[in-house]
């Protein structure tokens, strides 16, 4: 899906589009399955069978963009809603599915994550730090799941960023935070697991891309480009807003 896009039925009426919409991915394993959020509320939308679709374009205003407009694609495929998530009471800032689509985490404005259940709907976990007053909480801008395969026993763990320098490590279950780290004079952006789990990376606004051993929570590297003068081009010259390991975790 692209942003402010929507695949819709040819003999659809033009949707009403609201210009802070924004789409999420797909679910590892849930095929034809994606998810929109608006500020407030996520909401499920299926791929369901139907007759073939047009994909169109819209701008922000909702007006359709000529030049955006695709030719008929065969398609046996439509949007249809499935469920709006929560109540609303606090923005979104991030969203991730877990390694079985099972479980649907969504950072918020106050400082919460909001665990949702993608099979009833309804929120399976609430994960709030409750060590540090309501007004005083900050926005979490990016969860991660960590890995099913790593080699930790312990499961449903999750990673997640703030924008004071926060990392947490949350245990979905229990709701109970198992480790926290502290960065000084830093917003954070994003994080990301490795493939494995056996590290996360952090990023966000003094540009310096920090990698940690997840056993032992240390910083085992930091990219950034006062690490070698003489390499100009390697390295961040403004704030970092997202990071993903590839593949082969390089």
């Amino acid at each position: 899906m692209k942003r402010l896009g929507q695949i819709i039925n040819k003999k659809s009426e033009q949707p009403n589009l609201d210009t802070n919409q924004n789409f999420a991915l797909f679910g590892k394993k849930t095929t034809f399955c994606t998810l929109v959020y608006f500020p407030l509320r996520p909401i499920f939308l299926n791929m369901e069978a139907s007759s073939p679709v047009n994909e169109r374009f819209y701008e922000g205003d909702g007006n359709v963009s000529p030049h955006k407009i695709s030719t008929p694609v065969s398609s046996q495929y439509k949007i249809a809603h499935k469920f709006t998530l929560g109540e609303g009471s606090s923005e979104i800032f991030c969203l991730r599915f877990d390694s079985e689509d099972k479980y649907l985490a969504a950072g918020c404005g106050d400082g919460s994550i909001k665990i949702y259940n993608t099979l009833s709907g309804k929120i399976a976990y609430s994960l709030v730090n409750t060590t540090i007053p309501s007004e005083k909480r900050m926005p979490c801008t990016c969860v991660r799941w960590r890995p099913s395969g790593s080699s930790t026993k312990t499961k449903n763990i999750l990673l997640a960023s703030y924008s004071d320098g926060t990392i947490q490590h949350w245990h979905a279950g229990s709701g109970k935070c198992l480790h926290t780290i502290h960065t000084t004079d830093n917003q954070l952006n994003a994080c990301d697991y490795n493939r494995d789990g056996s590290s996360f990376a952090t990023a966000g606004k003094d540009r310096v891309v920090r990698i940690y051993d997840e056993t032992t929570k240390s910083i085992t590297m930091e990219i950034n480009k006062d690490n070698d003068s003489a390499r100009t081009n390697i390295g961040h010259s403004n704030r970092i807003f997202a990071l993903k390991y590839v593949k082969e975790d390089v």
